[in-house]
């Protein structure tokens, strides 16, 4: 009896090591989101409208807007050890700082009830406003293509800038039609096509190769589109409450919603390769959109803040997280297949190497009861 205890000690342990095996080859790797970085000053305040609010990431500097601080210029070239290196505050800065934009040595932002703010940056450490525009209505969003913006006017629509001199800037030209609520945009600079997410209308495709008369191309009525990103042929909305808009903008004059992802509250929308960053009022999710027509969440990191933006950089995501701050994020292997073929492996080692020896010792008494029978 003793003896078969021990061969079935072996057995087992010899059934685990081998299924520890099979799991590695069967079990592949998952991946999960971590912080690998952040930075607080711990002046967010939560009475304001929003903490951290956007950011842009360029050469090693971060670019956060928040809602108590202004503009904040990071370096973050040690996402383990973030330096600030200046700081751009106003009182009015309060009312909701939107989107940043940095093109050569200025800072752009788009502040909801205060205009468009131009700083010089040339001097991180002592960024120096030189430029305002405001025309008395909401500047919700801006883009900068050489000496012109194209800003979100809520109310007033789309207007193009002449920003060559920004102590005086100058309108050149305002798209609105009946009714106007834009939030947001992307634009084409090959193809002269600018991208509009405006809350009223959905999407909208101008044609502003003649700066001071765009022509409407194309239109796609969308509830709500408050975020815009496009990529190739495809352009991603945000529906705010609504979900997730993926349109073919293949055709300008003829875009076509294939697929909408159902969420609940989505503030913005980044979409780098085939991955599509969201962040919602329930976390930062990341949708695979290999396949547009079929988005599925690939990732998830569910702690949030009243977080507002997202910017992706190379591997890493930098989460502009409310009240939290900026956070440094990375995806990484959760290797499942390395974890379970371990936790398999090592009771199987741990079985055979007792059953072995069992089943000597065993061994052992045999002999030594056969030489006493035959001695006797």
């Amino acid at each position: 009896m003793r003896e078969v205890n021990g061969k079935w000690v072996v057995i087992s342990g010899i059934f685990l090591i081998a299924l520890s095996i099979s799991s590695f080859f069967i079990f592949t790797n998952g991946t999960h989101i971590v912080k690998i970085g952040g930075y607080f000053d711990g002046n967010s305040d939560e009475a304001q409208v929003g903490g951290a609010t956007d950011v842009l990431v360029k050469n090693n500097i971060a670019y956060l807007l928040d809602a108590s601080d202004g503009l904040e210029i990071l370096d973050i070239s040690d996402p383990s050890n973030i330096q600030e290196l200046g700081q751009f505050q106003k009182d009015d800065l309060s009312f909701y700082p939107r989107k940043v934009f940095v093109s050569e040595n200025i800072a752009y932002f788009a502040v909801k009830y205060n205009g468009l703010k131009l700083i010089d940056i040339l001097d991180p450490s002592n960024p120096i406003e030189i430029g305002l525009y405001g025309n008395n209505c909401s500047i919700l969003d801006v883009f900068i293509s050489e000496e012109v913006a194209y800003i979100a006017a809520g109310e007033n629509g789309v207007e193009i800038l002449n920003i060559s001199n920004p102590s005086n800037i100058v309108q050149i030209s305002n798209y609105t039609d009946n009714y106007n609520n834009t939030w947001s945009l992307d634009f084409d600079e090959q193809n002269n096509l600018l991208y509009v997410a405006d809350r009223i209308d959905g999407i909208e495709i101008l044609d502003v190769s003649n700066l001071s008369s765009p022509v409407e191309l194309g239109q796609l009525a969308l509830e709500s589109a408050v975020e815009i990103d496009v990529v190739g042929n495809f352009a991603y909305i945000s529906l705010y409450d609504n979900g997730l808009s993926i349109v073919d903008v293949s055709d300008p004059s003829d875009p076509v919603e294939i697929s909408r992802f159902e969420d609940r509250i989505i503030k913005d929308v980044f979409v780098n390769g085939t991955s599509c960053y969201l962040v919602t009022d329930h976390g930062l999710f990341l949708l695979d959109v290999s396949d547009p027509v079929n988005p599925v969440i690939s990732n998830a990191y569910t702690y949030q803040n009243s977080a507002g933006g997202v910017f992706i950089n190379a591997d890493l995501i930098y989460y502009a997280n409310g009240y939290a701050g900026l956070e440094i994020l990375q995806i990484k292997p959760t290797n499942l297949n390395y974890y379970l073929a371990g936790f398999l492996i090592v009771p199987g080692l741990i079985m055979v190497y007792f059953g072995v020896k069992l089943l000597g010792k065993l061994n052992e008494e045999t002999k030594y009861m056969e030489n006493i029978v035959r001695n006797y």
